[in-house]
C-alpha cells in the first residue's frame, strides 16, 4: 500500500501512517470505481461547506416560494395584546456558519465494560 496519498481538499501530501485521514470510496462489488482521501481537518471543512451550501440553497428556494405566495405584498403587520408589528419578508438569509453547528470529532464509542447493569 501506498504511504502518501493528495488531500482533495487542500492538495498537499497525506502520510497515511502518520496523519490522521478519511476516505471516501465508491465501489460496485469489488470494483473500485473512486477514492478520495482528505486530511481529517480538510474534510470537516469541506464537509461543513457542503452542509451550509445545501442549507442556503433550500433557504432561498423556500424563500422564493413564500414570497411568491404573497406577491407583492414585503410586509406583515401582527396585532397581538394590542401590540402592533411588522415583518419584512425580503429580509436577507441568515448567515449559516452562526446558524448550523460544526460537524465535528466522533463522539468516542464506549467499551464492552460500559455496559448498563442489569437489573
Amino acid at each position: 500500500m501506498e504511504k502518501e496519498k493528495i488531500c482533495n481538499f487542500c492538495q498537499n501530501d497525506i502520510n497515511l501512517e502518520k496523519d490522521k485521514f478519511v476516505l471516501l470510496g465508491t465501489y460496485h462489488g469489488d470494483n473500485v470505481l473512486d477514492e478520495s482521501y482528505f486530511h481529517w481537518k480538510c474534510f470537516n471543512e469541506w464537509y461543513n461547506s457542503k452542509i451550509i451550501e445545501k442549507t442556503k440553497n433550500t433557504i432561498q428556494d423556500a424563500t422564493k416560494k413564500v414570497v411568491g405566495m404573497f406577491g407583492n405584498l414585503r410586509t406583515i403587520g401582527v396585532s397581538n395584546n394590542g401590540q402592533e408589528n411588522t415583518f419584512d419578508l425580503s429580509t436577507e438569509i441568515p448567515d449559516m456558519e452562526i446558524e448550523i453547528p460544526n460537524f465535528s470529532d466522533p463522539v468516542p464509542k464506549k467499551k464492552k465494560d460500559d455496559k448498563r447493569k442489569k437489573r
